[in-house]
């Protein structure tokens, strides 16, 4: 009778095709479930044209820029690349972007005759109101609704900022501490 086992001491490649094979697999579910929700990072630089609020929805429509990472005033962008593609914008040429913000209420307040809108609740969707009203540009992902320039919107995670260390003998230095701990997001180019 032929016995078939290897006799050396070199590892068997079947085991090491093996291992191989099962840690690619791993990678590409991983990888196909991160591209499977469709979110991609977006800038839009304040004022937008128009910023609504519902209970537990902050509601943003704005016109679609043309240059990566440079939007104008009122304008959204991909993060890599313009909004320009085919479907992209609605038919009136401006994109809507919704946010859903759980908590969030709106208060109408009548001071000295004059009415004005204070918006209060979910810290994120506070944050775009405030940024979009002093012009200032923010960066959220969103994830295409249909073919008609409507989108959903998530926050992405906060940004790293800069606090005073300790003051030594040569002088005080500036040290990076992180933000406070929310779930990580990766930015992916858009489709």
């Amino acid at each position: 009778m032929t016995d078939n086992t290897s006799t050396t001491n070199h590892p068997v490649p079947g085991i090491a095709l093996g291992a191989l094979l099962a840690l690619a697999a791993g990678t590409l579910t991983a990888a196909s479930a991160q591209a499977a929700n469709g979110y991609y990072p977006m800038l839009c630089r304040g004022p937008l044209p128009a910023m609504n609020v519902t209970s537990g929805m902050l509601h943003m429509r704005a016109r679609p820029g043309q240059r990566a990472n440079a939007p104008r005033p009122g304008e959204c962008v991909w993060l890599d690349r313009g909004v320009n593609r085919p479907g992209e914008t609605g038919p009136d040429g401006f994109i809507r972007i919704t946010l859903r913000a759980p908590g969030l209420r709106v208060a109408v307040l009548n001071a000295s005759g004059r009415i004005r809108e204070v918006v209060s609740g979910n810290r994120l969707a506070v944050g775009f109101w405030r940024t979009n009203a002093l012009g200032r540009a923010f960066i959220f992902e969103a994830r295409r609704v249909g073919n008609r320039g409507g989108y959903v919107a998530r926050g992405m995670r906060a940004p790293v900022r800069a606090t005073p260390a300790p003051s030594t003998r040569r002088g005080a230095t500036v040290r990076a501490e992180p933000a406070p701990r929310r779930p990580v997001v990766r930015a992916r180019p858009a489709p």
